[in-house]
């Protein structure tokens, strides 16, 4: 019902949104409630350097995910995630020290993960934000 009228209230934002569903055919609602409690109490949860990855790479590849993350209000961490890839590629400071998923330890000094989510509030300030991603890097680069 609710996904019902959601849709109902706004067909074209919604028409396109991909909903993801379990169905139990045939199951009681014992056996429904039992799965229930074991898919969300032992689920593993996706690490969050892993999760910036991959939201980055859909939004880069789907502009439905980047309207959707722009509705979030979460952009910022797209812009931190590849402000990261960028510093870990080419400055003379970060270079290797970015520690990115399934990456060796080695001579890294900081998760990808934590490195963007340092960034937050600086992306998100209006002065910071304004700025090219390129002149962002060097910004960066030169702190």
């Amino acid at each position: 019902m609710a996904l019902q009228k959601v849709y109902q209230d706004a067909p074209e934002k919604w028409a396109n949104f991909r909903v993801q569903v379990v169905l139990m055919v045939g199951a009681s609602e014992k056996e429904e409630m039992e799965q229930f409690y074991i898919v969300n109490s032992t689920a593993k949860s996706v690490r969050t350097d892993l999760a910036l990855d991959l939201l980055k790479q859909r939004a880069d590849n789907d502009g439905r995910v980047l309207q959707q993350v722009d509705e979030r209000g979460e952009r910022w961490k797209i812009v931190g995630q590849s402000l990261a890839e960028t510093l870990n590629e080419h400055s003379a400071v970060w270079k290797n020290r970015i520690r990115f998923p399934n990456a060796p330890k080695e001579e890294t000094v900081i998760p990808s993960a934590s490195f963007v989510n340092s960034l937050r509030g600086l992306i998100k300030s209006p002065f910071f934000g304004g700025l090219t991603t390129e002149q962002q890097t060097k910004l960066l680069d030169a702190y």
